[in-house]
């Protein structure tokens, strides 16, 4: 296979020559390809869809296909946001770290569907999701400073302006940290003891009462100034006594579970609050016809933790709060609408599943797997195994079990989890389980070396991100190291 620089040249020189591939109707309307819209709504857990806490995106699955097990390759969104576009595992395109970009040679799926004769654009949040760390390429519009309802009337203005099918890629923070949607937030502003604390907790001194802690947690995770208490720079060289002392402390706080439950309210008012404003986005696309002809999917980079496993937010783990998220795709006329998928997708799924709708050959090295036979209920996927990493650790996942252990030697002990048994990964069964424990640890060898052979063969390396002052300004204010 040639490099993916030289692939991307050849795309873009025959981009009329890809095969077509035969899917249901997709195509019966004079040879014409739908319109693409893919919704990222960063940070948003699986179990907020077809719950009821977000009635717009169970609408939506009523009217499309939902999978109920969608995993995320990374828990955080560089890498994750690089896989889902581009059907990559982390091992092979290296976007994995803070300093990291999207590489110029890989091949997005936006540029695919540019050579094949589509319009696209994408609206982000910014942040993480910006042209310094590779998002860019293949977009004829990339509008990373507009946000909330001017965002969307942009969006739906460059939507009703095409005269080819678009590709448009559409994401948000709203439910992202720090949490400040609450329905009857507490105001910490004028709190002088706050000073004191975040100057005792960066010299790290964590001798802090509960009323001290919980105060000091809770203005962090819900105010928009919370990064002028705790600036990231100060706090990362702490990360690992901090991440010991919330896993140890929260857990025995009188307030625990208050506490917790004002944190959970702050981040479903954030979902609701993404809901109501995505339907308003789409109602007014069906007004001006632009459902019609529209395959829409929604997900998530990853989800949320709230100390189900002693952490909050996202962190380095793989437990299912984490690497789990929503999957809809929406199309008119598909088969098996309000139906729910339980065989496992994931996010490197997407690209090769939206060029089969829209009759594209996929190019040869994409990892993912179309989930049209899936969603025409003709496929079975029920013992695909799906995999996802941080760099440290590393898990493959079945719909019966889950193993995670370190990424190199010297890490920390491997867990085994029989998911059918244990969904909320508590009972540890890699002592009492050996041979399951080892054929998990066959897959993800595997999955490494596969991962290896074909980062080599396509030249990929780790390229490094130059983010200018207002990217690093968002990036403080979603609490981000930077």
């Amino acid at each position: 296979m040639p490099p993916i620089r030289a692939m991307k040249r050849a795309i873009l020189l025959a981009a009329c020559l890809a095969a077509a591939v035969l899917v249901w109707a997709v195509l019966a309307r004079g040879g014409r390809r739908p319109n693409i819209i893919l919704v990222s709504v960063d940070t948003l857990r699986a179990d907020r869809v077809g719950a009821g806490a977000a009635p717009f995106l169970d609408a939506l699955a009523a009217d499309g296909v939902r999978f109920e097990t969608a995993i995320a390759q990374a828990t955080w969104t560089i890498p994750s946001h690089a896989s889902m576009l581009t059907s990559l595992h982390p091992g092979v395109h290296q976007a994995r770290r803070e300093t990291d970009r999207l590489g110029d040679r890989i091949l997005t799926m936006a540029e695919i569907l540019k050579a094949n004769g589509y319009e696209t654009a994408a609206f982000t949040d910014g942040g993480w999701m910006s042209p310094a760390f590779g998002f860019h390429q293949g977009f004829d519009l990339f509008d990373d400073e507009t946000r909330g309802d001017e965002k969307d009337r942009r969006a739906l203005r460059w939507m009703r302006g095409r005269r080819r099918p678009f590709f448009l890629f559409y994401h948000t923070y709203d439910v992202h940290f720090p949490y400040t949607h609450h329905p009857s937030p507490r105001d910490f502003s004028g709190e002088p003891a706050l000073e004191e604390i975040a100057a005792r907790i960066m010299s790290g001194r964590f001798d802090l009462s509960d009323e001290e802690f919980e105060k000091a947690v809770l203005a962090w995770c819900t105010t928009r100034e919370f990064y002028r208490l705790f600036p990231p720079g100060k706090i990362a060289p702490l990360k690992k006594e901090m991440d010991r002392f919330f896993r140890e402390r929260w857990p025995k706080m009188p307030s625990c579970a208050e506490s917790i439950r004002y944190l959970v309210e702050a981040y479903d008012a954030g979902v609701r609050r993404f809901d109501r404003r995505f339907r308003g986005f789409w109602e007014r696309a069906r007004a001006a016809g632009l459902d019609a002809d529209t395959i829409l999917i929604v997900t998530s980079d990853h989800g949320e933790g709230f100390l189900e496993h002693g952490t909050i937010g996202h962190p380095e783990a793989l437990y299912d709060e984490i690497i789990r998220v929503p999957l809809i795709v929406a199309f008119p006329g598909l088969p098996r609408a309000g139906k729910a998928v339980a065989a496992q997708a994931m996010l490197i799924d997407i690209l090769p599943t939206a060029l089969e709708m829209a009759g594209i050959a996929p190019p040869p090295h994409l990892q993912g797997e179309s989930l049209v036979p899936l969603i025409r209920g003709v496929g079975k996927g029920a013992t695909r195994p799906a995999f996802a990493g941080t760099g440290t650790i590393e898990a493959v996942r079945t719909p019966d079990w889950k193993l995670i252990r370190a990424a190199a030697e010297g890490g920390p002990p491997p867990e085994l989890y029989h998911l059918a048994r244990d969904p909320g990964e508590r009972e540890n069964l890699a002592g009492a389980e050996p041979a399951r424990l080892e054929a998990l640890a066959g897959e993800l060898d595997r999955r490494r070396a596969a991962d290896e052979a074909l980062r080599e063969r396509l030249g990929l390396g780790r390229e490094t991100a130059r983010p200018d002052e207002e990217t690093l300004r968002q990036l403080r204010a979603l609490g981000y190291l930077q």
